[in-house]
């Protein structure tokens, strides 16, 4: 449910500043690519010829990425003794050309101070093989409905760079910036604090694996700011205060898909105050949805998003947090106790402490998301944080993925419940981070144009991980996804990173990076003899074009 981003604020005696700019892809006709194609490298190129420093101002910025990514077999057995034991290990290889840029105009007026145009798409953004061990595109439909459930969230049927679903329009949007005012409507990307609902899909450094999508809406938004106002010097009027509203149709995120027939709507309030150090705001959404089979949800969102800058130790530091709760009501998921709409009673949280110097820097960050331990109650209790707020590489985004999508598939099972429930599909983590409190700590230091990071993470589940399939078939006695008795223990996991970035020309340069991580899953992850379930590890190795102009 993504918020506006919040504009920039101005101080009382200056002009206002400027702010830059889940689960397949919005297909466009493949006979509108090679257009829409030209047309943002068009816009890239004509960067360095158009700019007009003072008046018009082009900015452009283009990547070229090629990544491949292999995972560890995972213990995830049927119910029955006879099924497989593990999911195979899982290879994936993806391409993306994302290109894009911004044209404004500064007009200098009294009221109309700025126009700008923002644009950007995700071009043969598509998995070119993926296979997950044991089965094949050719492979029994049980099969390839697993290795489907198991697959990353935005992983389709289609193959290929010029596949249906592989170009997605991610910016197209005007907007109009005064002196106590900004407007903007059209094709936009979300983000708001630090991520845990609304993620633009762009990297981060102290991140380790991809990040893919990003919350894409149809937005009209109108941002006030009464510092701008002629006034009588109240608080009010000299306050870096912002007032935003706005109304969203969602093109994707993590809960709608418009291209697979979700509808998704949004209206939107926020408040943000910033001042050169720091910043608080707080938002509100009111979110109806509905999908194709009229399944979906209504449900208000609150967050509030705090962030220090600073200097500790005459190093740079900041210290930020944002904390939501959601509530409403859906019929995704309905239980015998509940068989008409269930409450929706989720909340998460992260504290994240950043300190850098030139060459090294630390961060820490603690999260909380809340769980759910009773299956067959009235009330959905687990939050899922957005799935590109990475959190490590392994436990949440690889072994409990696969994990989830099993529990999934079991409950389709036709020896046992004949078909999954409706809306089941959703119990799925598609590699969120859900229902855990964890701690992780990253460091990163920088040789030249050599950077590396180490990270370790520890998680807890804020209850017990229950798998819904098992728990019926043992009469209601809690079990988790191997059939052992339920536990809070998630696990541990060390990553690291090496990236080297080689500049070329002008605004040129190559990135070659690869991350491994290795997971260890606790007791939450135990099979019904009590055996410790196997580690899990992952690889990704990347290279990518970057442009900037």
């Amino acid at each position: 449910m993504p918020p506006p981003s919040p504009p920039r604020l101005p101080r009382r005696s200056s002009q206002p500043a400027h702010t830059g700019c889940a689960p397949r892809r919005w297909p466009l006709p493949l006979a509108v690519a090679p257009r829409l194609f030209t047309l943002i490298l068009g816009f890239v190129a004509a960067a360095p010829a158009v700019a007009l420093p003072g008046a018009l101002r082009v900015e452009s910025k283009v990547e070229a990425r090629v990544a491949g990514t292999t995972v560890s077999a995972v213990e995830a057995p049927g119910v029955a003794a006879s099924d497989p034991q593990r999911l195979g290990a899982d290879r994936l290889i993806e391409s993306r050309l994302r290109a894009g840029g911004l044209l404004r105009w500064e007009l200098g007026g009294e009221w109309l101070q700025a126009l700008q145009l923002d644009l950007q798409a995700d071009l043969f953004a598509a998995p070119l093989q993926y296979q997950v061990q044991g089965t094949s595109d050719n492979a029994a439909t049980a099969d390839r409905n697993l290795a489907r459930l198991s697959a990353d969230h935005w992983l389709g049927a289609e193959r290929g760079a010029t596949a249906d679903g592989s170009l997605l329009l991610r910016q197209l949007a005007l907007s109009a910036e005064g002196r106590f005012f900004r407007v903007s409507a059209g094709r936009q990307v979300s983000r708001w604090g630090l991520g845990l609902l609304a993620q633009a899909g762009d990297d981060e450094p102290y991140q380790f694996g991809l990040k893919r999508r990003g919350a894409v809406v149809d937005r009209a938004q109108v941002a006030l700011l009464p510092a701008g106002i002629p006034g009588d010097g109240s608080l009010l009027a000299v306050a870096p205060l912002a007032l935003v509203f706005a109304a969203d149709r969602v093109v994707e995120d993590d809960l709608a898909n418009r291209a697979a027939g979700d509808d998704a709507r949004q209206m939107v309030a926020a408040l943000v105050l910033r001042y050169p150090q720091l910043e608080v705001g707080a938002y509100g959404v009111r979110r109806w949805q509905r999908d194709s089979r009229d399944l979906g949800l209504d449900v208000w969102v609150g967050d509030a998003f705090a962030a220090w800058h600073g200097k500790f130790m005459g190093q740079r530091a900041s210290l930020a947090t944002e904390w939501l709760m959601i509530r409403g009501d859906t019929n995704y998921f309905r239980t015998p106790s509940s068989p008409a709409r269930l409450n929706v009673e989720q909340a998460g949280g992260l504290l994240r402490l950043r300190i850098e110097g030139r060459d090294f820097g630390v961060q820490l960050d603690g999260g909380y998301a809340s769980g759910d331990d009773r299956p067959f109650d009235e009330a959905v209790t687990n939050f899922k944080l957005a799935r590109d707020l990475r959190v490590g590489l392994v436990l949440f985004g690889e072994l409990w993925r696969r994990q989830s999508a099993n529990i999934v598939y079991n409950l389709g099972d036709v020896r046992f419940s004949g078909q999954a429930p409706a809306g089941a599909e959703r119990f799925a983590s598609g590699g969120s981070a859900t229902g855990a409190l964890w701690h992780a700590q990253t460091l990163r230091a920088r040789l030249g144009n050599l950077t590396l990071l180490g990270g370790f993470l520890v998680a807890q589940g804020t209850r017990k991980l229950v798998d819904p399939h098992r728990t019926g078939l043992a009469g209601g006695s809690p079990k988790g996804p191997r059939g052992g008795a339920a536990s809070d223990e998630l696990g541990v996991e060390f990553d690291a990173a090496a990236q080297f970035d080689q500049p070329l020309t002008a605004g040129l340069s190559l990135r070659a990076r690869i991350d491994f991580g290795v997971a260890f899953p606790g007791a939450a992850f135990a099979g019904a003899d009590g055996s410790a379930a196997a580690a899990v590890g992952a690889a990704i190795g990347q290279v990518a074009l970057r442009g900037s102009w």
